[in-house]
């Protein structure tokens, strides 16, 4: 029934966002609050465990991506950049998400957080290409603002309609560019 309740939940959030009651829930549901309330102590809660589940499934994807050792570390950065933006964007996700932001502190306390520890994972990558050389050195606390920054206008879709691009498109745009620069080199490295 917990996971009955959390699905519904989560389709209820699609369509109403975070706003959804528990009357709501209970009735697409059909059972009683009462028995919501067997499982979970309020709708927060309910929440919590949603926004929990899709931290920690974009946790599992980036350990994975991190420990696969037929990946090039540009690849490794590559892919696991690609993870958070991507399942941002998941309709209903994106809907909650932003609810989130707006109506839930403790929430978005939590995904910064998230944020924070996978930057961490980011920056052992890009150290570890660095140490091997395929990365110059740089300043990771500028890489980190900048990637925290793209990212957050990555969730502005009117900024992405009026510049014609989709999610997907915008991440594989940022994550280019971060990792190649803007200067066109010829094959000694020179600018061309």
């Amino acid at each position: 029934m917990r996971n009955r309740i959390l699905l519904t939940a989560a389709e209820e959030m699609a369509i109403h966002g975070i706003k959804f009651t528990m009357y709501d829930l209970a009735k697409r549901l059909a059972v009683s609050k009462r028995t919501i309330y067997e499982y979970f102590s309020s709708k927060e809660e309910i929440i919590g465990v949603i926004v929990d589940q899709f931290l920690n499934e974009i946790r599992q994807q980036g350990i994975a991506v991190i420990k696969d050792d037929d990946l090039a570390i540009v690849e490794k950065i590559k892919r696991f950049q690609m993870i958070y933006p991507l399942k941002r964007f998941d309709p209903l996700m994106s809907r909650i998400l932003d609810d989130i932001m707006r109506y839930l502190p403790e929430e978005q306390e939590k995904i910064d957080r998230f944020r924070d520890e996978e930057w961490g994972l980011i920056k052992e990558i890009i150290n570890k290409g660095v140490e091997a050389k395929y990365i110059r050195p740089v300043n990771t606390a500028i890489v980190k603002m900048i990637y925290n920054g793209i990212l957050d206008q990555l969730s502005n879709f009117k900024y992405l309609s009026l510049n014609n691009l989709n999610p997907k498109e915008a991440a594989e745009i940022m994550i280019d560019i971060l990792l190649n620069g803007l200067v066109e080199l010829d094959i000694k490295g020179v600018p061309a």
